[in-house]
């Protein structure tokens, strides 16, 4: 399951997480824009990886990407 998250910038320069209300994201009632959007597996996707003579057991890959928000 994929979890898409829109951030802003608060007052000291960290990245919050944006509520979902007018205070954030809907331009077209007066809020900002975001200004990252994170894309993240949480629960995190099993890989068995295979390197010969050895035996790995599965590792879970738990990726996030954070993007600047530019479009609209």
């Amino acid at each position: 399951m994929f979890v898409i998250t829109p951030e802003q910038v608060d007052s000291n320069g960290a990245p919050t997480t944006c509520s979902c209300d007018i205070t954030c994201g809907d331009e077209s009632v007066g809020g900002p824009p975001p200004a990252y959007i994170t894309v993240s597996i949480p629960s995190g996707y099993p890989i068995s990886p295979i390197i010969p003579f050895t035996t790995i057991q599965t590792i879970p890959l738990i990726p996030t990407v954070k993007v600047p928000y530019e479009g609209t």
